[in-house]
């Protein structure tokens, strides 16, 4: 632990840690979240980068976005900022898999041009500036903004915060520094760090400095969601990593939050707490490329129609192993036809995961459907299921199906 982590600062011991909760919310469909959105704040972060299919599926629907674009090519593994991932393969636009230092988006340039690109690529254009309107085309009538535009729309406001909140020693957590290059580097001492460089995009800090902690990613959306509409209750989106980890941060996030309102100029204007419900979405993903969407309506509805017959395979047979009129060797038989019917089933449904392979692989791997293959003449299908279903049901429907795909496709990833 730091010095600067080891000092306790007054404002620190009396601030109400229940001013800012978080908590996870899946009972709602899609569109239902869309809808509420002006009257409660409604948004999804993600990246700067590919984005894919649980992300395409919000942003059909129009829902406002905030893109991250503090990452780094190399760590990033969900978005790939270096790559540009279209036919389910990866094409890199620059630095390397063996760089030693990863550059940070806003700063990272493109050096290598693409065959086949659905976009314009130029020699030099930032990467950011590539992946930001390349998505905006594929979706034009869908709210997007990048974290640095979010910054720069409400920087009055988040310069006033991240400077009380460092002033009361909430800056502890500040981890890394970015140089003119892009370079990003750890940082020993956060409060030294900060004299010296400053925090980027804060006070005038344009190209150079300290980068925000995630915590303060967390507050200054809080606080800028809940001035915009007026109401403390906000619907968060989520990948697959944001929703293990957002609720153990609501105790600093409350502390901090309770600090502003008391002391910033704009703290009068807020609701006495945040209510930020982290909604996930990583399992809207039956999303592909539109010359595959007959296989993918047969994988959806074969699912529907297996889990119906299930239910009314185990009904019967409770009533047959029940029924007294029947013989033990009837049962017998019909346990016989059961397991050979429903073996059929399996391997019906076994073969429908198999051609849908794609959307069971890892983002990681860089082989998804993204906005780019959005982008060209054939676009992409989106299936109907990911608005019909609440997301508890849908996730639970995708990570049933996901299980099954990794059994049978151990060799593909």
């Amino acid at each position: 632990m730091n010095r600067v982590e080891q000092q306790i600062y007054p404002e620190q011991q009396v601030a109400n840690t229940d001013s800012f909760q978080i908590s996870v919310d899946d009972s709602m469909t899609l569109p239902e979240l869309r809808d509420m959105d002006e009257k409660f704040a409604v948004f999804r972060t993600s990246h700067v980068g590919n984005h894919y299919p649980a992300n395409l599926a919000w942003y059909g629907l129009g829902g406002r976005t905030y893109t991250y674009d503090r990452t780094i090519n190399g760590v990033d593994n969900n978005y790939h900022p270096d790559m540009l991932i279209k036919n389910n393969a990866a094409q890199r636009l620059y630095g390397s898999s063996d760089q030693e230092v990863g550059i940070l988006t806003t700063h990272a340039r493109i050096e290598n041009i693409l065959q086949d690109s659905p976009v314009e690529i130029r020699l030099g254009m930032l990467a950011l500036q590539l992946h930001t309107e390349s998505l905006q085309s594929a979706f034009p009538y869908t709210i997007i903004k990048t974290h640095s535009d979010h910054i720069r729309d409400n920087q009055d406001v988040i310069d006033e915060t991240i400077t009380l909140l460092h002033n009361a020693g909430y800056s502890d957590q500040y981890r890394r520094c970015v140089n003119e290059f892009g370079e990003v580097s750890d940082i020993a001492n956060p409060e030294e760090a900060i004299r010296k460089q400053g925090i980027y995009s804060v006070n005038g800090r344009d190209e150079t400095g300290v980068l925000m902690s995630n915590e303060h990613n967390f507050i200054i959306y809080g606080i800028t969601e809940a001035l915009r509409t007026g109401n403390g209750t906000m619907y968060h989106l989520s990948g697959p990593d944001m929703v293990k980890y957002a609720s153990s941060l609501s105790d600093r996030l409350g502390q901090q939050y309770t600090y502003l309102r008391e002391k910033a100029s704009f703290g009068k204007d807020l609701p006495e707490k945040i209510d930020m419900r982290i909604v996930p979405t990583a399992g809207a993903r039956f999303v592909v490329r539109a010359a595959l969407k007959d296989q993918l309506d047969a994988l959806v509805d074969t699912y529907e129609t297996h889990s119906i017959e299930e239910e009314i395979a185990q009904e019967q047979a409770r009533a047959v192993f029940t029924d007294p009129d029947l013989s033990e060797e009837e049962k017998k038989l019909y346990a016989k036809r059961s397991r050979e019917e429903k073996q059929v089933r399996i391997l019906e449904f076994d073969s429908l995961i198999q051609a849908n392979a794609d959307i069971f692989t890892g983002i990681q791997n860089a082989n998804f459907v993204s906005h780019y293959d959005h982008l060209k003449e054939d676009g992409v299908y989106v299936h109907p299921v990911i608005y019909e279903k609440p997301l508890s049901k849908l996730n639970a429907m995708y990570d049933t199906l996901a299980k099954r795909a990794k059994k049978l496709l151990k060799n593909r990833e």
